[in-house]
């Protein structure tokens, strides 16, 4: 946690690699994706940029998750997810559309 407040990327992948707990919390119960960064001066704010890089490249089950149906391509919602393809980088997101099947009353619900 110490290395990812820091700004200390290159840190932060070596302990990764050598099987740092990344589930790991500080006295406030933040973690590392939280922390990464903090205590970097603000003209190094690339710094949480490269700590969060680290460990997003690292770990997947800490990147967002952006769930969507198969059908999502047929509506406005599928040029928002183009969208976030294009402007987010591809190590920071997951995309599923493994989940049960919704009601077309549903799906318009949400589009």
């Amino acid at each position: 946690l110490l290395a990812a407040s820091c700004g200390r990327s290159e840190a932060v992948r070596e302990l990764l690699a050598a099987g740092a707990d990344t589930k790991t919390r500080n006295q406030d119960g933040q973690g590392v994706i939280e922390i990464a960064g903090l205590r970097t001066p603000p003209e190094e704010a690339s710094a949480r940029e490269q700590v969060l890089d680290e460990v997003l490249l690292a770990v997947k089950s800490l990147r967002t998750l952006v769930i969507h149906h198969a059908e999502c391509q047929h509506f406005q919602a599928g040029a928002v997810l183009s969208s976030v393809r294009e402007s987010v980088p591809a190590h920071r997101l997951e995309f599923s559309s493994q989940f049960p099947a919704a009601t077309p009353k549903a799906v318009d619900a949400v589009h």
